[in-house]
């Protein structure tokens, strides 16, 4: 989902649900070939991601993780049903 090629166009990253987290972590792989590795580790789940012009660092934008009062209503609307 959504690759983008870093600036020096070296690198290629893309969001994907991978390996044994289920929510969409940041990958990364080099365009000259190799295995893509994981650069984040959310708990939550990364949604978007931009290269520095320099290509050295990545920003991403992760959600907020549900707050336990969430995870609670969230667990009485399931058995409610």
């Amino acid at each position: 989902m959504n690759p983008g090629f870093s600036p020096d166009g070296k690198y290629l990253a893309f969001l994907a649900n991978r390996g044994p987290e289920s929510k969409t972590q940041l990958w990364v792989m080099r365009v000259s070939g190799g295995e893509a590795e994981s650069v984040t580790k959310s708990k939550s789940g990364v949604e978007q991601f931009v290269w520095s012009p320099d290509s050295k660092r990545i920003a991403f934008i992760e959600r907020d993780p549900a707050t336990e009062q969430e995870e609670k209503m969230k667990k009485r609307s399931v058995i409610g049903r």
